[in-house]
């Protein structure tokens, strides 16, 4: 790519979404590893 392109790219990359559609998901993630209360969470979720 040349410098015009990157600069372009880089540009566009800072710039917010102008057109208003935005979708929020909300997630939750356990802590890395397994214990016992990683498994809890996992059996929550899926009842």
């Amino acid at each position: 790519m040349n410098s015009e392109t990157l600069n372009t790219l880089d540009s566009y990359s800072k710039n917010k979404y102008k057109y208003g559609f935005v979708t929020e998901i909300e997630s939750e993630k356990p802590k890395k590893g397994l214990d016992e209360n990683t498994i809890k969470f996992i059996s929550l979720k899926k009842e």
